[in-house]
């Protein structure tokens, strides 16, 4: 229940507050009439007066158009690194700054200044007061914009960007071919020396080891005993290209190994297993396989090193091309940043915007002269509100008197003071600083006597005396002199009224 009370007294408070105010600005509508007026028209006609900016842009796309290469080494695709775009989004800032600097546009620059007399800014302060160069988010697209009063200088300055914009693209992927070329041949250099070191290692190893291009694993283990067996074997192992060129190399090996094992078979039918002669032939079988396998140590090697030899040649190769396409891309004509829309001036001003003015002043002196007036009733020290009344007089006000209807305001008077004769000796006190305007709030039928601050000392005449508050037209220090004399006269006071407009 406290809190409700609490509340709504709040509540009160801010009503009370805010009818002051509305009670403050009504009573100086006149002034706030007047500033807001001059100041509108003020506003106005400084639009009316300023000098017109405008302003034009084009756009270009801020990419190298000339050929597909790029160097080596830039060659992972965006689809599978993680920090391409992080890339692109810092190579665009790294470009945009390049490109917003006295380096590319000091001749523009120099330009303007010969051509406006009257400008003044340093090449940074006119940066930014008077262009807008920014790349679009997400895309390799430049937007250019140029701020001035003078349409031909607008469009006369953004030709002069463009065109030291494209003549930037132009040297600098000229710049980028003569490092690639310098960077290719320097690669070319290392790995022709790095082909060559490991060729002959290569070399070396296949020479050592009596291996060429023809060495491989032959296998040998499945042979089988039998005559018919032997044959198939043999021819489906050696026919083959690798085994072929293999028995070339090896053709008394395999020779003496065919005649060992045709031996071996005569005499297996004729002698016994545990014959001498057949163990000792047997063994020498065994020991020529092993001589024709290669071991697989040595073969591994020799795999390695041919890759190796393989894989240098592959890059030497991809450099030697690279370097080809470069100086091709060196020898033919470079085509500078394409414009995606040419230089233009924009049809509406950038400034004054004459409504958005006009509002503003408006509004600014609208709430200026609120202050004002606010400012004026607190230094007056105007009583405005009925709840300031009643505590500063320390009463109860009966009723209000609505300035509007006559009839009903003397019908409150008549219903307090029922005796005619009391009304022939009635004095009504306004509490007014001003004109006395009393008679205008009742009917002719009411002959009292209205009363004016001034002449407060005369309510000593009357019986009977009815008070008006009349809200913003006495201050604090009036207020408490009349409420000194009302404390003499308090029993002779039949009402307090305040008096509002409805």
């Amino acid at each position: 229940m406290g809190t409700n009370t609490d509340n709504s007294n709040i509540n009160n408070d801010q009503e009370i507050s805010l009818k002051k105010y509305f009670n403050i600005i009504l009573k100086e509508k006149n002034l706030i009439i007047i500033l807001t007026l001059i100041a509108s028209v003020f506003g106005g006609t400084y639009s009316l007066f300023k000098k017109p900016l405008w302003s034009g842009e084009f756009e270009m796309l801020i990419q190298n158009n000339n050929d597909t290469y790029k160097p080596l080494g830039n060659k992972i695709s965006s689809s599978i690194n993680p920090l391409a775009g992080l890339n692109r989004t810092v190579e665009n800032k790294t470009k945009l700054e390049i490109l917003k600097s006295r380096s590319v546009l000091g001749p523009v620059y120099d330009f303007v200044k010969e051509n406006d007399p009257n400008m003044e800014l340093n090449f940074k302060k006119w940066l930014n007061d008077k262009t807008n160069i920014k790349i679009k988010l997400g895309t390799d697209i430049l937007s250019v914009e140029y701020k001035d009063h003078d349409k031909k200088l607008i469009l006369s300055s953004l030709l002069q960007i463009k065109e030291q914009f494209q003549n930037y693209s132009i040297s600098q992927r000229k710049k980028e071919l003569s490092q690639s070329i310098i960077y290719l041949n320097s690669q070319k250099q290392k790995l022709s020396e790095r082909y060559k070191k490991s060729l002959a290692k290569f070399n070396k190893f296949s020479l050592e080891n009596s291996l060429g291009n023809v060495d491989g694993f032959i296998s040998l283990e499945n042979r089988n005993d039998s005559n018919t067996s032997n044959s198939t074997n043999f021819s489906n192992q050696i026919n083959t290209p690798l085994a072929n060129n293999a028995r070339q190399r090896y053709a008394m090996q395999f020779q003496m190994l065919e005649t060992y094992e045709t031996k071996f078979e005569n005499l297996s039918s004729r002698l016994k297993p545990t014959s001498q002669t057949l163990i000792n032939l047997k063994i020498d079988i065994e020991n020529l396989k092993e001589a024709l396998k290669r071991p697989n140590q040595i073969l591994i090697k020799y795999k390695e090193l041919q890759s190796t030899v393989k894989g240098n040649q592959e890059l030497l190769d991809n450099v030697i091309n690279s370097l080809e396409i470069t100086k091709l891309s060196q020898a033919r004509q470079l085509v500078p940043w394409d414009i995606i829309t040419p230089p233009t001036i924009n049809e509406l001003r950038i400034s004054p915007k004459r409504k958005q003015i006009v509002f503003t002043a408006f509004l600014s002196s609208l709430i200026f002269s609120f202050v004002i007036a606010i400012i004026k009733s607190k230094k007056k020290g105007l009583i405005f509100e009925k709840e300031d009344f009643e505590k500063l007089l320390s009463i109860t006000f009966n009723d209000c008197i609505n300035k509007n209807d006559l009839t009903l305001n003397t019908l409150l008077i008549k219903k307090l003071i029922t005796n005619k004769k009391d009304l022939n000796n009635l004095a009504i006190l306004e509490l007014n600083e001003g004109k006395n305007e009393t008679s205008k709030y009742f009917l002719d039928d009411i002959t009292a006597t209205y009363i004016s601050l001034d002449k407060i000392e005369e309510l000593e005449k009357f019986i009977n005396i009815v008070v008006l508050a009349n809200p913003g037209k006495i201050n604090l220090k009036n207020l408490n002199i009349a409420f000194q004399y009302l404390k003499i006269y308090k029993d002779k006071i039949k009402g307090y009224f305040f008096l509002e407009d409805l």
